[in-house]
């Protein structure tokens, strides 16, 4: 009897890759014509099967068919035996979840399982009976046939019985990596090879960025240590070896306190457990002891790690060594320190001395009007004097010469006296005691407005007050800030067009931010650094003032743990903005 092919080979498409790998099994067995071929049965699934499995369930079913027994078999249970047989290696093939792509000895592809075709893109029917070398790209392409040609020849093996990763080649052209086992099957008297593919792409970009991670830790300046849940040292990276001088091996399976000074209160370390244990990151500073017993400060912060189940599996410990910022914010604090106890005798040698002068200029002005009025007196009697050369140079002393000294020593007691009532303002900055409350800074601005109206009529200004909310401040002290910034506007207004001077505001965050804008004359950029020296003016000639008022109120706010900055330019106008601390119930 001729060999009768089962019908489920002889389909036009190619439903099941393995059909032609089936062919060999089968070339040496012989059915009776007219036979019932069994309709299939539910295919196993084999999507877990490793590749060991594999291979091995592919070559148990090529041992059946060459065991003696198996040929003697009685003729009317072949039919049930292929079947199940080729039913078997169907679903191996067609439900492995790697590609299984079967070759001949020419490597013309024989199978090609619906994985394969997900991980190449294309269709069995698209590549059966081609070279396989349409899957790899070039070098490889042009040398694969050779590579054949020589393992058959000497049986020296690349890749056969071995497995490597190699690059393969997609039907769009991209290139990408797989892991590639071949094995070798002899059937009948046909040489095939089995080759199994995994596209490792993403196991590949997951390797580099664990290679990058890994990089990034052990460089990484800060010393990092990894930890169980139960505080056990897994790994530390060689910053952690230098700032604590413990190696890793010395503390990996210790516990962290190892490192503990006993500087600090058991509270603080129960604090950081129960944070991170609850999921939180915890950060703060230590004082730590290293491997030879010196103790150095640690900003240390540290944050739990979730597996895919957010369950809390491990921690991961960053730690600065801030030694050198430490002695940096002594440093600072001690010349803080002295800088405002310097401040303080500063202000008591102003405060001393502006009091002090004030006495003798109080006696030069005096006496300077009283000798006004004794010239005034001496001209009056001047005409009772005989007209001779004498009495007319008297006469020219008296009525010209005196009185214009006079007025220049009134002038400047007058400039003195500003200066010194500056001088006694500014000290009592320092000396006063604030007493911070919640602001109405819309009443206050009210009360200014009122305050200086006639001012702003006379310059033929207007002033609106926009919505501004309320802060926190000495009342007295943000008065003069305000007075004392809208006295600068109108001040320095623009003769050419109406003076318009605007006071709005807003809250950011947790501060009431200001803004006191108007359409003067403007400042010019290298002058607005100056503006805040003591007895700086814009224009000395403009207008009366000692060039204070921007110091006292910059000196104002730093003692509010605010601030003051300007916008302005040359004929744009001018615009301070303010910022003080807002009440927490402001919105």
């Amino acid at each position: 009897m001729a060999p009768v092919t089962p019908k489920s080979l002889l389909q036009p498409r190619v439903e099941a890759p393995a059909t032609l790998l089936f062919q060999g099994l089968t070339s040496g067995l012989e059915l009776r014509t007219g036979s019932p071929i069994l309709p299939p049965f539910r295919m196993a699934d084999y999507t877990h099967m490793t590749r060991a499995a594999l291979v091995a369930r592919l070559r148990s079913l090529e041992s059946k068919k060459r065991r003696p027994g198996n040929q003697s078999a009685p003729p009317t249970k072949l039919p049930t035996a292929l079947s199940d047989s080729e039913e078997r290696l169907r679903a191996i093939l067609e439900t492995a979840a790697e590609g299984i792509i079967t070759i001949d000895d020419r490597g013309r592809i024989e199978s090609f399982n619906r994985a394969a075709e997900m991980i190449f893109g294309y269709k069995a029917g698209e590549v059966i009976g081609r070279n396989v070398s349409l899957l790899m790209p070039s070098p490889d392409r042009e040398c694969h046939d050779s590579y054949l040609a020589n393992y058959q020849q000497t049986g020296t093996a690349k890749i056969i019985g071995i497995g490597r990763e190699v690059a393969a080649r997609r039907k769009d052209g991209s290139t990408f990596p797989i892991d590639l086992s071949v094995s070798e099957m002899r059937l009948a008297d046909r040489r095939l090879f089995t080759g199994f593919i995994r596209d490792v792409t993403v196991r590949k970009r997951a390797e580099e960025q664990l290679r990058l991670l890994s990089e990034a830790l052990e460089s990484t300046a800060n010393g990092i240590a990894i930890t169980d849940t139960d505080g056990q040292i897994l790994w530390v990276n060689p910053a952690f070896t230098r700032l604590t001088g413990y190696d890793r091996d010395e503390v990996v399976g210790r516990n962290p306190r190892i490192l503990k000074s006993g500087k600090h209160p058991p509270e603080l370390y129960r604090e950081l457990w129960e944070t991170i244990r609850h999921g939180q990151s915890w950060h703060g500073e230590m004082v730590n002891r290293r491997k030879d017993g010196s103790l150095y400060p640690e900003e240390m912060t540290v944050t739990p790690v979730r597996a895919g189940d957010g369950d809390i599996t491990h921690f991961v410990a960053v730690k600065q060594d801030i030694t050198e910022r430490k002695r940096a914010e002594e440093k600072l604090a001690a010349l803080a320190q002295t800088l405002a106890e310097k401040n303080k005798e500063l202000e008591t040698i102003v405060y001393v001395a502006s009091h002090d002068l004030r006495s003798p200029l109080v006696n030069i002005q005096g006496f300077g009007k009283e000798l006004a009025l004794a010239c005034g007196r001496l001209q009056k009697l001047a005409p009772d004097l005989k007209p001779d050369a004498g009495s007319a140079e008297l006469g020219q002393l008296l009525s010209q010469e005196i009185p214009e000294a006079l007025e220049y020593i009134q002038a400047g007691v007058a400039k003195i006296d500003s200066l010194l009532s500056g001088f006694l303002r500014y000290s009592r900055l320092g000396r006063a005691a604030l007493k911070i409350e919640r602001l109405d800074v819309k009443t206050m601005l009210s009360g200014i407005a009122q305050a200086m109206e006639f001012q702003i009529k006379q310059a033929g200004a207007t002033l609106q007050v926009g919505t501004v909310p309320d802060c926190l401040g000495d009342a007295t002290q943000i008065d003069q800030v305000f007075s004392n910034l809208l006295d600068n506007a109108v001040k320095y207004l623009d003769p050419e067009r109406p003076g318009l001077i605007s006071v709005t505001g807003r809250i950011e965050e947790d501060r009431a931010i200001y803004t006191v804008r108007d359409n003067g004359i403007g400042i010019p950029q290298g002058h607005q650094e100056k503006i805040f020296e003591i007895f700086h003016r814009l224009n000395p000639s403009h207008g009366t003032g000692e060039g204070l008022g921007l110091t006292i109120a910059q000196r104002i706010l730093e003692r509010h743990n605010g601030s003051i900055r300007v916008e302005s330019g040359p004929g744009a106008g001018t615009a301070f903005f303010v910022s003080l601390p807002a009440p927490a119930q402001a919105t």
